[in-house]
């Protein structure tokens, strides 16, 4: 649940963050973009990894919201 929490966390700053670098113009936006993408897809597959290992009950609640952020994190990764 960590790792989806702060997978979530991340996207939620990412957008916020990788505009105010555009705006800007900083050099640090194509770093911050790669670093972000491939910090929170790895995440959000460790989540996915570790979903079977929880109680019977919460299994598809622990992995619903971390298959969701793979596709998410996936697809920005691809958009680069």
């Amino acid at each position: 649940m960590v790792l989806t929490s702060t997978s979530g966390l991340l996207l939620a700053a990412f957008t916020g963050v990788l505009h105010y670098l555009e705006s800007i113009e900083s050099d640090s936006a194509d770093s911050w973009y790669t670093r972000s993408v491939t910090m929170g897809f790895f995440m959000a597959v460790g989540a996915l990894l570790l979903s079977p290992f929880t109680v019977r009950q919460l299994r598809l609640v622990a992995a619903a919201p971390a298959v969701l952020l793979v596709a998410i994190w996936f697809t920005f990764g691809a958009l680069y």
